[in-house]
This record gives structure tokens, sequence and C-alpha cells, in this order.
């Protein structure tokens, strides 16, 4: 990911944004808007993937084809997934900035 500076940038900025876009992510399922899981999936995705948090876009990615393909109804119980991957991101991910500083 380039120099240690834009590492913390990159990790910072997940920090911050995953959790109001997940947010909006479980708003869409709650409310079957596809478009808008297939946008906020797709999004958080490229946030996991930028930091090497594969398996958590590999969820996210699923939860994106879901939304494009208009078929949710599997998409709650790969929303608890999601969520639990991005935590587990966001432990790594806060372990890596402490070790960082």
């Amino acid at each position: 990911m380039g120099t240690p500076e834009l590492r913390a940038v990159l990790i910072t900025a997940f920090h911050t944004q995953t959790t109001p876009r997940f947010d909006r992510l479980r708003d869409a399922v709650a409310s079957d808007n596809s478009d808008a899981v297939e946008f906020e999936a797709h999004a958080l995705k490229g946030m996991c993937a930028t930091l090497g948090a594969m398996r958590c876009a590999e969820v996210l990615e699923h939860l994106e084809r879901l939304g494009h393909e208009k078929r949710l109804a599997p998409a709650a119980y790969k929303l608890q997934r999601a969520e639990a991957e991005l935590q587990r991101a966001r432990e790594l991910l806060s372990q890596d900035r402490a070790q960082a500083a």
C-alpha cells in the first residue's frame, strides 16, 4: 500500500467510513432497495480489498451481486456475515495501526 503514511490514511478512512456505509447497507437490505444494496456493498468491497481484507470483500461482493440481480432474499444472512468480517477487519487494522505507531 505504498508509504506508511498512505497506509495510515487508508486505515483511518476505513475506520471512519465503514460504519456509516454499513448502516446504509443494512437499511437498504431492510427496505428491500436492491440498487442501494448493490451500491453500498460495492463501495465497502473496494475499501476492504484495498486493505487486503479479502474474506470481507468476498462476502460484500456476494451482497453486491444479490443487489444487482435484485434477489435480496438471502441478503440478511450475508449481511450478518459481512458485519462479522468487517468487525474482524477493523480489529486487525487497529492492531496494525497500533504496531506502526
